[in-house]
């Protein structure tokens, strides 16, 4: 969800510690990695604001759906620049990576494979793509290419499902991780300079890589089951470990900013945001309505906005269980500058969000598969056919 490789052998206990977060991150949260979740249905959400014919957007054009497609829509991977956007289709069992214009309303092939894509990503300064495709139950490849389509790098690795961060610093480098059936999982650095993956060594599978030489993970304890962990920074290099938080349970590195959410200490029906900067010095912090589900505590979708220097993300009205609530979200803005809150849109769904570089419009929606006009304050569908 590269090379073939021989399993680690882990003690039960840390394993079952590993599913449990597993679980909880591909259940609850968008993924540790930013994979995108798919659904079945494109025109699941209720549109409050949609709008059949969109009028003027960002950069004084027209927001043009895609109209035409060839094989069947997959998924919308995220933004190459302010006005293009890459998106998935399958054909058989062939995928095709799609570049789309929203002001001219052209495709252009980026890359096809002969295999199922599982998921793709583009890289923090978008100039790579990450692909991954699933040739067999048993193994992933992964293959990076330049926007352009140029292939940098490919391996296959054994696994059942797989994980992934972009070097903060090092665009060229990910931490890539390999789960297995009894959910042991290895860890490798992949370097598209250099043309080769290697394995190391790391106390948790779950990780962010703000800086070149440094990772970022909560360190669940192995023994006991808990819903929260410190978060540790630790230098890959010599070893060096530093907690840089006492507590959370929801860790992202987002546009050069770390995100934080815990319980807060005294009353647990409200969650601490906290971001820092790149460096680990707060920005900003917060606290908002917080739903529970059975093992834990729901995270709303969001999106760092770099250029405007704040966070977009959805805010429930009220505290409460996240399997009955039905009372929607605010679409909020927090500016980093001076914590002030501005309310964008009322009665939204909770569903993923993803942010033009500019902070003019998002993609929204459990396939990317709509806009979100940010000024207009409106939502309209990509897909128009």
């Amino acid at each position: 969800m590269i090379e073939h490789l021989n399993r680690l052998n882990i003690k039960e206990t840390r394993r079952s510690i590993y599913f449990l977060c597993l679980f909880l991150m591909i259940g609850i949260l968008v993924g540790c990695e930013k994979e995108k979740i798919t659904h079945p249905h494109v025109e699941s959400s209720h549109l409050p604001f949609s709008k059949v014919n969109p009028g003027p957007a960002f950069l004084g054009k027209e927001v043009i759906p895609i109209q035409t497609l060839e094989g069947t829509f997959s998924e919308i991977v995220g933004w190459l620049s302010n006005q293009s956007i890459l998106y998935i289709t399958n054909l058989g069992q062939e995928s095709y990576l799609y570049a789309y214009d929203l002001s001219t309303g052209k495709s252009s092939l980026v890359y096809q494979t002969e295999f199922p894509i599982v998921t793709a990503d583009i890289s923090p300064q978008r100039k790579k793509i990450l692909i991954h495709t699933a040739p067999s139950s048993y193994t992933g490849k992964l293959t990076v290419i330049e926007t352009d389509g140029k292939l940098l790098y490919e391996t296959d690795i054994e696994s059942i499902e797989l994980s992934f961060s972009w070097n903060g610093e090092s665009e060229q480098k990910l931490l890539v991780t390999a789960f297995y059936e009894d959910w042991s999982y290895r860890t490798f650095i992949l370097d598209t300079e250099i043309k080769e993956i290697s394995e190391i060594d790391l106390p948790q599978p779950f990780l962010e890589w703000p800086k070149d030489n440094e990772i970022l993970y909560l360190d669940w304890e192995e023994e006991n089951i808990s819903l929260t962990a410190p978060l540790v920074k630790k230098n890959i290099i010599t070893g060096k470990e530093e907690v840089v938080l006492a507590a959370g349970h929801y860790l992202d590195f987002i546009d050069q900013s770390v995100l934080v959410v815990s319980a807060d200490q005294d009353n647990d029906k409200q969650a601490n945001y906290v971001v820092m900067d790149q460096n680990y010095n707060e920005i900003s912090s917060f606290h908002a309505p917080q739903l529970s589900v059975f093992s834990g505590w729901l995270v709303p979708y969001y999106d760092v906005l770099e250029s405007l220097s704040s966070l977009l993300y959805l805010r429930p009205y009220k505290s409460g269980e996240a399997d009955v609530y039905n009372e929607g979200f605010t679409l909020t803005e927090r500016s980093f500058e001076d914590g002030n809150e501005t309310i964008l849109m009322e009665q939204v769904e909770n569903e993923p969000l993803e942010c033009s570089p500019n902070g003019a419009m998002c993609l929204y929606g459990y396939q990317l598969e709509k806009i979100i006009d940010l000024k207009e304050r409106e939502i309209i569908n990509l897909l128009d056919y």
